[in-house]
């Protein structure tokens, strides 16, 4: 692609490997973060808000990197409508897109075409 918009509706903790326990997970998750991330806002656009134990933790060595590309752009406002050309986030700005990927935990994933509230 020559250019990736993500729309993040919930950021989710991130760590380079799997690991066994949840402490450890939790430990990893933050410091890797912070190593790799190097911009204190998108490090905290990243940061999960909701309590460690209450989220799954997704195993990627390369998201961090992809999200940092120049040619990546983080929307942190979630996606609320799918739109005739694009994609409009919850502050009412409407992203010009080719296509859509819908991940299977997003909300439109339920009914793509219905407006988010």
């Amino acid at each position: 692609a020559d250019r990736v918009t993500l729309f993040e509706e919930e950021p989710a903790w991130i760590a380079p490997v799997g690991l066994p326990f949840g402490l450890l997970k939790r430990a990893t998750s933050k410091v890797y973060l912070r190593l790799v991330v190097h911009d204190a806002w998108t490090r905290r656009q990243l940061t999960p808000h909701r309590r460690f134990d209450s989220r799954k933790v997704t195993v990627s060595p390369s998201y961090y990197a992809a999200l940092q590309n120049p040619r990546t752009r983080l929307v942190h406002w979630p996606a609320y409508a799918i739109v005739e050309k694009g994609i409009r986030s919850a502050d009412g700005v409407e992203h010009h897109v080719d296509a859509v990927i819908v991940g299977s935990s997003s909300r439109f994933a339920i009914n793509p075409m219905e407006e988010v509230a």
